[in-house]
Order: C-alpha cells, then structure tokens, then sequence
C-alpha cells in the first residue's frame, strides 16, 4: 500500500506531503483545487509518463517522492522534459523502473473510460480475466517476428530477382568477349596491315621507282657508284691510302642492291586483296567496340573476359537464405496457429464467467436485469495461412479473434454494441464492476479512482459507495468524489483546498473528522 506521497514544484503544487491510511480514502475539494493533479502526480510517481508541462512555472524540476510498503520511490522531472528515477536513493533506468513497479497501484481516470469503449480494447480485458497474457503476449512476438521475417524474404527476393538479372548480364558480356576470339596485341597488327592495304598502289609505285633509281636507270645509284668504284681502284694502285674508302663503297653497292632486292621482295608479298581490307577494318571496328565497353585496351578486354567467366561460374548465394526463411516462417506459422487456437479455446471458454460476473457487479451496482455479453468473431480472409473450421481467417497481434463487448442496461431490451449506447453513469459503473471482478482474480494492492462518481447520484451513488467499502476490506482504496453517499462511508476523508498567497496558489491537503468531516459532507449534499 502506498504510505506517503511528497509533491514539490508539480504543475500549481508547490510543496504537499500526504501520509495514506489503510481501507477506503475518499478525497474531497472544491473544483480546481488540486485533486486530480495529487492524482496524476501520484500516477507519474509510480510509473507514469511525466512531461516538462509538469514542472511548477519557474522551478528547474518537478519531484515526486511515494513510499509504498517497504520502497521509498523517487522521480525527478526537469524541464527539459528528462525524467529521472531512484527506488531506495539508488537511480535506475526507466524501463527497469516500470518492470519494478508492476502491477501494485491500479488507476482508473477519464482515459480508461476511453478505454473500455473502445472496441479494440476489448480482447485485452477478456485476455486478462481468462489469466492468458502471457500466451497473448507470445502470440504478440510471434506475429511481429512473423511479419519481420516475411518483410526480410521479401528483401531477399528483391535481391535475388537482381543478382539473377546482373547475372545474366555477366554472362552475356563474358559470352560476347569469348565470341570474338581475342589476341594479345591483335589490334596493333590490324592496324599496320590496313595501312599498308589501303596505301597499296602508293608503295609499289613509289618501290618500282625506287628500284630503278637505285639499279635500272642509266644514271643509277649502282652505276653511278660503279664509276666511283673504278677511280678509286686506280688510285688505290697508286696509293694504298685508298683502299678502305674503296672498300666502303663496294660495300655500299651491296647494301644498296640488297635494299633494292628486299623492296622487290616486299612488294611481291603484298596481296591486294580488297575483300581482305574490308574483313580486317570489319574486325578492327568489333575490337574498338569491345575495348569501349570494357576497357581502354585490349588486354583489359581480355582481363574483364576472365573476370566474367570467374563471375558466371559463381552463382549468388541468396537461395539457401531464402530457403532458411522460408522454414523459418513455415515454424513461426505453425507456432502462431497453435497459440492462437489454445487463445480462441480459452476465449471461448471464458466468455460466460466473465458475463456472469461482470452482470452480477452490475446488478449490485443498481443496474438490476442488466445483460453484460461478449461476442467473439473472426474475418475470413482466402489468403490467410491460419485455419478454423476448414475456413482461412484473417490474423492480428491477438490472433485471429475480434472481442466486443455488448449491453443491455434495461431488461427486455436486446443487448447493443457497448461503444454505442452506454451512457457516462454507466460507463463508471461498468469501469467499477471490471475493477471489481478482475481483482476478485488478480489482486491489486491499491486502487485509485479519480471521479469513479460521474454521471451517477440518489441510490445509485450508495451502490456504488457499498461497492467500494467492499473493496476496500481487503485493499487500499483511494477515490476522488463529489457525493456525500462514497464521501460518508469513507474510512478516511481528506479535504483539499487551494488559497493564494502573494499571487501564487497554495494546495493543502488534511484528514477530516468530527464536525469538520461533517461540514463537508453537508456541502457535498448540497451540490448534489
């Protein structure tokens, strides 16, 4: 149970210390003065999400401190919105803090008024009432893995679909190289021949006239040479001075004829055959086009060639992860299937016990004749892998099960879609009887009602008092009320007011008795 709460520097409270009692607590105070932020405080304090809204204007920080059994909690909010939690002076992280505190103190507020008529909520209140969260909550990690695991094999799809394209590429390049037969330095080669083809006619002309100049002409190189020849051996009788420049130039006459022979020779192998330019510039024109698509050279040709085969060879390795996923979801599905069916059974199941005794609540609550039902639904869905009853159905996070709650608060009159007909004093004593019977089962510490009251008053308002006083028997209660009928039968009443001082609100809290509980209590009956 929840001892002591201090309150510094949050929201209009400046500085407030609380010490609770056991039982029933009914807290009273005029419209604004403080109750439900001593509320939320007390809510932030042990687990709720607190904000840079809550810090007192012109404070740096909010504290919340709440001694609950043998546990002195301790919540800092700055405001800069950081939050920072300590349980007996030692600090801890935010989700350590939350697992710590779990289920001790049960708040009901406007919110969960929302809550409950919202139809989605629904299966979550019967979930809990059956005892089956955890099998829910692993059907919940189920789906999301299931859903992240199918959203990975569709990447890999995606990937594989790629590399099979970039694949087949591969092999119609290595295919498109390997079909053109290359050979180191082949293109330098081609590239001489076609010159010396297309230059054909030029180099045997120019090599006739070459060779008569050198050996045919009357007044050619060689018989020019010849002459020189034949004074340089008379002056060599006379003077051997001249035997070497004579033996140049018989020398010379060699070379010269052999140069002319070898020209003659050259042009006799030329074969000037038009259809072979045209085949080597045809195969010139597909090497320049290789070495545009894959390199600058034809060496790099060859070199892209070898790596697109060595690529071609080696087949992507995405089939056997997807064939891992692919046995991973066949698991995860079969899984879900049998989680959902052990849920579904156990809905099913349930469905009567928690109408009864939520109609039992109701009837102590006035509503009597009241009919509380729970109808269980699901969707088909022909893509679906899950089957019931040799239909496929449509699966969520909860399975493949739709919850709603249905009733009828006059007898005779068909039960109705909650979320639609019931009115706000009902709804707080449906919020009261869900209270009620889910602590029959899973015992709360201490509850904490802001305005359990609205829209209730006369007789009905002491049913609901009766109720309470019930509860509170075996657990803390705290209740923020407006009506005299929860506020007299109250183990304890505390009285809240808010005064100014030098213009800034002052929020007290005392326990009231005796005539000064009275007085309250006489005020509370005017109002209603």
């Amino acid at each position: 149970m929840i001892q002591h709460l201090h309150i510094k520097n949050f929201a209009i409270i400046s500085d407030l210390e609380i010490h609770f009692r056991k039982g029933l607590t009914v807290i009273t105070g005029e419209t604004g003065s403080g109750k439900s932020i001593i509320m939320e405080a007390l809510h932030i304090g042990t687990g709720g999400k607190g904000n840079r809204t809550h810090v007192l204007n012109g404070a740096e920080r909010s504290l919340i401190e709440v001694s609950i059994n043998k546990d002195d909690i301790r919540r800092v909010i700055y405001n800069s919105g950081r939050t920072k939690s300590f349980i007996n002076d030692e600090p801890v992280s935010e989700s350590n803090f939350l697992e710590r505190m779990g289920k001790s103190i049960d708040f009901h507020g406007q919110h969960d008024q929302q809550y409950i008529l919202n139809t989605q909520s629904h299966i979550h209140y019967l979930d809990r009432f059956a005892g089956i969260q955890q099998h829910s909550d692993r059907l919940k990690e189920n789906f999301d893995e299931l859903r992240a695991v199918k959203s990975k094999l569709n990447q890999l799809i995606v990937r594989q679909k790629h590399a099979k394209e970039k694949q087949e590429l591969q092999q119609y390049q290595h295919q498109e190289i390997l079909a053109a037969n290359l050979q180191s330095g082949e293109d330098v080669t081609l590239e001489k021949e076609v010159i010396t083809l297309r230059h054909f006619d030029e180099l045997m002309q120019t090599t006739q006239a070459t060779n008569h100049q050198l050996l045919e002409a009357d007044q050619s190189v060689v018989n020019q040479l010849s002459k020189v020849r034949k004074s340089l051996e008379k002056l060599q009788r006379i003077d051997d001075v001249f035997a070497p420049f004579l033996k140049e130039i018989e020398t010379t006459i060699v070379s010269v004829q052999d140069s002319s022979s070898s020209m003659i020779q050259y042009v006799n192998s030329l074969d000037h055959d038009p259809q072979r330019l045209s085949e080597i510039e045809e195969r010139i024109s597909v090497l320049d086009s290789l070495k545009r698509k894959y390199g600058g050279s034809l060496d790099a040709v060859i070199q892209k060639g070898d790596e697109l085969n060595r690529a071609s060879q080696s087949s992507v390795q995405l089939d056997d992860d997807i064939q891992l996923l692919l046995t991973n979801i066949a698991e995860l599905e079969a899984e879900f299937q049998k989680l959902a069916n052990v849920l579904h059974n156990k809905r099913v199941e349930t469905i009567p016990k928690l109408a009864k005794s939520m109609a039992r609540e109701m009837e102590l609550l006035n509503m009597p004749g009241a009919v509380f039902e729970i109808k269980i639904r699901q969707k088909l869905d022909e893509t679906s892998f899950v089957i019931l009853n040799g239909d496929p159905v449509a699966i969520n996070e909860s399975g493949y099960d739709t919850v709603e709650f249905y009733l009828s608060a006059n007898p005779g009159i068909p039960p109705k879609p909650l979320a639609k007909i019931a009115s706000g004093g009902e709804v707080s004593r449906i919020m009261l009887a869900m209270k009620t019977v889910f602590n029959q089962s899973d015992p709360i510490e201490c509850l904490v009602f802001d305005e359990i009251d609205t829209g209730i008053s006369g007789y009905t308002a002491i049913k609901v008092a009766e109720n309470l006083k019930t509860i509170a028997k075996n657990r803390q209660v705290l209740c923020i009320t407006h009506l005299p009928q929860i506020a007299s039968v109250a183990d304890h009443h505390i009285h809240i007011e808010k005064t100014q001082s030098k213009g800034k609100p002052i929020v007290t809290g005392q326990y009231l008795d005796g005539l000064k509980r009275n007085e309250i209590l006489k005020s509370l009956t005017g109002n209603t």
